[in-house]
């Protein structure tokens, strides 16, 4: 019995940020437009040095069909990130996935004015952990690795279902995907480098 119950606490654990996340994003999504204005991303408001909107714009969403899409693939991918992931690793990981998709996409799509939506840092999450489940040979995340780089590339050059974007009200920035994997790829590289650094010292 007890151990049943440690095992369910686990798994409900394993989703708190996820929830935490997915139900904030909902209280948001009731704001009035005036006030999300405010929060968007807008690269506009980016040239004015309204930072916070870096950070603000991914948890504001277009409609509710938009937010349960995003809310269902965080509830999906957090949690297996929980698995060799502590909470404070797995907030980090978000803020700078956050950080780098906006910063990414001012930098490298002037095209996008406005942006909003959990996609990007999506993107991310499922590159880090097909990248850190790649690097220790798991076949699972060698196939998520595997089909997540076809969808960028098709993206890239097809764009998204226009159905998709029927379905969000909005059309699907497909380069907030691409700028949120590379954001998870750049720092994925610089943890392993970082730790192969330090034991170079260690050994040393």
């Amino acid at each position: 019995m007890t151990t049943g119950v440690a095992e369910k606490g686990y798994r409900l654990g394993r989703l708190t940020l996820a929830g935490a996340l997915s139900l904030f994003s909902l209280l948001l999504l009731g704001l009035p437009d005036a006030l999300q204005a405010h929060l968007i991303y807008s690269r506009e408001g980016l040239g004015q040095l309204e930072w916070w909107r870096v950070f603000t714009a991914h948890l504001l969403h277009t409609n509710v069909a938009h937010w349960l899409m995003n809310a269902f693939a965080l509830c999906l991918v957090l949690p297996l990130l929980a698995v060799t992931m502590t909470m404070v690793q797995q907030c980090a990981l978000v803020l700078v996935l956050m950080l780098g998709t906006g910063t990414l996409l001012y930098l490298a799509s002037p095209q996008i004015a406005a942006y909003v939506g959990l996609s990007g840092v999506l993107h991310g999450l499922f590159a880090w952990y097909a990248l850190s489940g790649a690097w220790r040979r798991d076949t699972l995340a060698l196939l998520v690795l595997a089909l997540l780089a076809i969808k960028l590339i098709v993206e890239q050059y097809a764009g998204a279902a226009e159905s998709l974007s029927q379905l969000i009200a909005a059309p699907v920035a497909v380069d907030a995907h691409l700028w949120g994997a590379l954001a998870a790829l750049v720092v994925f590289i610089f943890i392993i480098l970082g730790r192969r650094f330090s034991q170079r010292i260690v050994s040393s």
